[in-house]
Order: structure tokens, then sequence, then C-alpha cells
């Protein structure tokens, strides 16, 4: 496939899946918001953070943020001197994955993701790989300034849809590729 069509293929995606469907129209944009009050600048770095990382889990990180680091014009790395952080938890909680944001004005300065292995274990213990990865790759989306999606019919039009399938959508939606490159003029 030649580099033009890698390149415009996820956003021609992600207008026909916004323009596609009947319940999929501009008009239904405007009940959620497309992104949150700040985004991390598109060169990111983070670290691993917790001591008991099994494989499972760094596997699920590594393919997250090689799956967002395909968008041309985003680069998250591994930096060890960084303050970004990755969690990986059994929290006694009832979340999944949640990141915790500091900064100011439109620019968040750092993060820290939390994966709860507790909840995801229990939920998904025959997928837990595919539910771990579709968690922290959500969790890079509201680095990067995504918000939450509440609404729509179809529960795995994105990765940022509160309710999808983590064992179906566990990497970016031409949806969110679109949503990403329209917040950091990629376009």
């Amino acid at each position: 496939m030649s580099k033009f069509l890698k390149r415009i293929l996820p956003y021609t995606l992600g207008l026909l899946i916004i323009l596609g469907g009947s319940t999929y129209t501009i008009a239904s944009l405007g009940g959620y918001s497309w992104s949150l009050d700040m985004k991390y600048a598109s060169d990111i770095p983070i670290r691993f953070g917790g001591l008991n990382l099994s494989t499972t889990y760094s596997q699920a990180a590594m393919t997250s943020i090689n799956a967002w680091s395909n968008i041309e014009g985003i680069d998250i790395y591994i930096d060890g001197n960084t303050n970004n952080k990755f969690y990986v938890d059994a929290y006694a909680a009832t979340w999944y994955g949640r990141t915790l944001r500091w900064g100011s004005g439109e620019n968040l300065t750092q993060f820290e993701i939390e994966i709860n292995s507790n909840r995801i274990h229990n939920d998904f213990s025959t997928n837990e790989y595919k539910a771990a990865r579709s968690t922290f790759a959500h969790e890079l989306g509201h680095v990067m300034g995504l918000a939450d999606i509440y609404t729509w019919d179809n529960p795995n039009i994105s990765l940022m849809k509160y309710a999808r399938d983590r064992t179906v959508v566990y990497t970016p939606t031409g949806l969110d590729i679109y949503r990403v490159s329209l917040l950091y003029d990629l376009l």
C-alpha cells in the first residue's frame, strides 16, 4: 500500500463512520465533547512506574503505545527519566483504568495512567491481554486529549467509547485516529 493511502485511509474511515450511519450524523456530535481541556504534546514520553508489571500488561502497554504511534505525527515512547508514569495494580475499585493529569491551560505537562488488574482479570480472565490493551490504549487517548464517548448506538465505534467491548476494540479506530488528527492539526 502506498504511503499516501496509509496516511489518508484512517481519516477517510473516520469520516465514513461519522457520516455513514443513520445515527452518526454531524448533528449528533453535539451530544458530547470531542476533546478534553488539556492534551500532551505530540511527543509523549512514558515510563513504567510499578514493580509488579506482568508480561501480559507490559506487552499490552507496548502494543498500545505502538498502535497510537502509528499515526503520523504522534510519537509515544519509553523514557526512564520522565515523570509520566504507567502503573498496574490490583486496586480495590470498580474502574478499569484512569488517567491523572496535571497541566496549565491547554497544555498537559504530566500524567499518570493507572490500570486496575484486579477488575480486568475478574471481568476478562479468558481475554485479559485484549482487555488490558484496550484499557491502556483508551487511557493514552485521554493523554492525547480525547474525551470519553457515552453516546452513539454502536458500542464499538471508538476506543474512547466507555461501554465498548474491550475484547473487540483494543486499538484506535478510524474515528479515534480522525479525532487525534484534528486535535494535533495532522490533517
